[in-house]
C-alpha cells in the first residue's frame, strides 16, 4: 500500500489487485489451513488471469510493466 501511495504521488496511476482465499480466517474456530489457501490461489489463478487481461484490454485503459 505505502508504494502505490508514493507512485500515486509521483503521477503513477496505479491498480491494486487482490485475492481473498481464507474469507473465514479468524472467525472460524477452525485453524488457518495452508494447503487449502494455496489450492485456493492455484484454482483461482487462471480466472484472476482472465479477469485482468480482460481489464487491460478495454479502450482507455493502458499498461506499463517496469
Amino acid at each position: 500500500v505505502l508504494e502505490a501511495i508514493a507512485a500515486h504521488h509521483l503521477g503513477a496511476r496505479v491498480l491494486g489487485l487482490s485475492l481473498v482465499t481464507n474469507l473465514a480466517a479468524g472467525l472460524s474456530p477452525q485453524p488457518v489451513n495452508a494447503d487449502e489457501v494455496l489450492e485456493i490461489g492455484r484454482a483461482s489463478a487462471s480466472e484472476l488471469g482472465r479477469l485482468l487481461v480482460e481489464f487491460l484490454t478495454q479502450p482507455g485503459v493502458t499498461a506499463e510493466l517496469a
